[in-house]
């Protein structure tokens, strides 16, 4: 499973999932798929290129079980006990929050961080 690990991913670290993957644990998992966040006011490269990197080395395609996959978002609902109609989501993000919730059913309302209130 790749999730957000920001100083932890470097090449010791990558090369070691990679023969993983290539070495027959064929079971690829990633929280998400996100391009960039911004955290602090400061623009960071997300997970994405990284799992798109291990994809493409090992030729072994990742399951999304995070944002923006509709199952996560179905899973919140049903943990909760409410219809993905009777939802919404706020977020930042504008593929793994809103984009993720409205291919679920939810309602989505993105937020801009960057402005100052």
């Amino acid at each position: 499973v790749v999730g957000d690990a920001e100083e932890n991913f470097n090449y010791e670290n990558m090369n070691r999932t990679f023969k993983l993957l290539v070495g027959g644990e064929r079971k690829f998992y990633s929280l998400g798929k996100g391009k960039y966040y911004m955290d602090s006011g400061e623009l960071k490269v997300d997970l994405g290129c990284f799992v798109v990197g291990l994809e493409y080395s090992s030729q072994v395609q990742a399951e999304v079980i995070g944002k923006p996959n509709a199952a996560f978002f179905n899973q919140a609902a049903k943990m909760i006990g409410l219809s993905a109609g009777d939802l919404v989501m706020i977020g930042d993000d504008v593929e793994g929050d809103v984009g993720g919730a409205m291919s679920a059913g939810f309602q989505g309302i993105l937020v801009d961080k960057s402005s100052k209130i």
